[in-house]
């Protein structure tokens, strides 16, 4: 059984885009309109492996409005609705369940108000809370949800998940410090037994397994709080916080009973975590640092005297980065060193003691198209995902991407075990 891997949020940190604007830096001419838009796309993928099948067919619309209620109070509301047509269309490769889950989906993403006072700024509702200083990175971006149904191949933006909280932000001259308080944590997504990114479960030779649903905390067994502070100085911009949370990533705990491996998917288990960022603009290049000390997370170990097949580890992460212009300045480069370090470590894990990853994502617009290139290679072994992807901008508000996504791997690697995932797709969004 596998837990919440590792490489799997640094896998979804390095796809997802999530920018951070502080509460108390909003831009007066911003605060005083109201605004409401939104985006209507339509998105298709194919598998190339046999048997090949749709695996997309979703339809999506997205839709906010920004306001003030008063002359210093302003909010913010947006939300998705989506149907995905593909179960449907391929009722001989997947389940009845899932037809029945994906015909129709509705996500509240962001709902909350902005109470500025002096140097203060309080964000109630739900939001995103973003402390991880590299662009897109996940490994010190603890808080943040994450939606994990189309694996890491969702649309950059559609894979957070916000928070329920309430979130203190105080500015100084070269100084910063947050606090926020969740009283009701949000879980990633996973999907459903069948879908097809459902992390694979090593089965038992003499018994058949048997997914149960997932299990999560009820709403009065105690929420998550944490702080943040920072400062600036010579160029850098450091910060350090302490999260306790309910985690929001997976395990899978199992149980044998009458010829049968029951597991079920278990969300919550309270965990401690304590990190650092630091970011130095160097000229030509960003220079990014992360660093997270996470104590109590659940991993599997195929051990069966472990009655749950779970054990608490501790663990270490670390980022470093660089993200740089080449010499049109218009395209990008961005090359990143991940690891994770597990303490105290349990010969009978599923992971490697160390675990190591690299990445590089290019991004290159020339006139109304725009290309790019993700590569991640895991460097434990022969495990690798490649993406590439052309936009043309059919218009100001509509774009047509086309793109094909390939993933190599040991059957039951992180990324491996999607390798006859491989899939061309397509994607028109129309933003008004």
């Amino acid at each position: 059984m596998r837990s919440a891997s590792y490489l799997r949020v640094l896998i979804v940190a390095t796809l997802a885009q999530l920018g951070h604007t502080s509460m108390a830096q909003t831009s007066e001419p911003e605060r005083s309109m109201f605004r409401y838009g939104g985006s209507a796309q339509v998105d298709a993928a194919h598998t190339t492996e046999s048997p090949t099948h749709w695996s997309k067919i979703k339809f999506r619309t997205d839709l906010f409005a920004t306001g003030k209620l008063s002359d210093q109070i302003k909010f913010r509301v947006s939300g998705s609705v989506s149907t995905d047509l593909a179960s449907r269309a391929e009722k001989d490769i997947y389940p009845r369940s899932l037809d029945k889950d994906q015909r129709f989906d509705s996500r509240l993403r962001e709902a909350y108000v902005d109470i500025p006072a002096g140097n203060l700024g309080f964000r109630i509702g739900r939001q995103y809370i973003n402390w991880g200083e590299a662009v897109g990175v996940f490994v010190a971006d603890v808080v943040n949800a994450r939606d994990l149904r189309e694996f890491v191949l969702a649309d950059l933006d559609q894979i957070r998940i916000g928070q329920w909280a309430v979130r203190t932000d105080w500015q100084g001259d070269d100084k910063q410090g947050e606090l926020i308080w969740i009283p009701f944590p949000s879980y990633d997504e996973i999907g459903l037994p069948g879908s097809e990114f459902y992390p694979q479960i090593p089965s038992v030779a003499g018994l058949n397994t048997r997914i149960r649903g997932a299990e999560k905390p009820k709403r009065n067994s105690g929420g998550n709080w944490g702080f943040k502070g920072g400062f600036l100085d010579n160029g850098w911009d450091v910060a350090a916080f302490y999260y306790n949370s309910r985690d929001s990533s997976m395990s899978f705990s199992r149980e044998i009973s009458n010829s049968e491996l029951l597991v079920t998917p278990q969300f919550g288990k309270r965990i401690h975590q304590g990190g650092l960022t630091a970011s130095k603009d160097l000229d030509w290049a960003i220079l990014k640092f992360e660093s997270v000390y996470t104590k109590g997370r659940d991993y599997s170990v195929l051990r069966q005297s472990d009655v749950d097949g779970l054990v608490k580890q501790n663990t270490i992460d670390w980022l470093i980065g660089l993200d740089f212009p080449v010499s049109d300045g218009d395209t990008r480069i961005s090359l990143q060193a991940l690891q994770r370090r597990i303490l105290g470590y349990d010969a009978d894990l599923l992971q490697k003691r160390n675990q190591n990853l690299a990445s590089i994502q290019i991004t290159y617009p020339t006139g109304k198209l725009e290309m790019s290139f993700l590569g991640i290679q895991n460097l434990n072994k022969n495990e690798w995902l490649m993406r590439t992807k052309i936009s043309y901008k059919w218009s100001k508000n509509t774009r047509l991407s086309l793109g094909m996504d390939f993933i190599e791997g040991p059957d039951f690697g992180v990324l491996g075990q999607y390798m006859k995932k491989d899939r061309v797709h397509a994607t028109l969004k129309h933003s008004f």
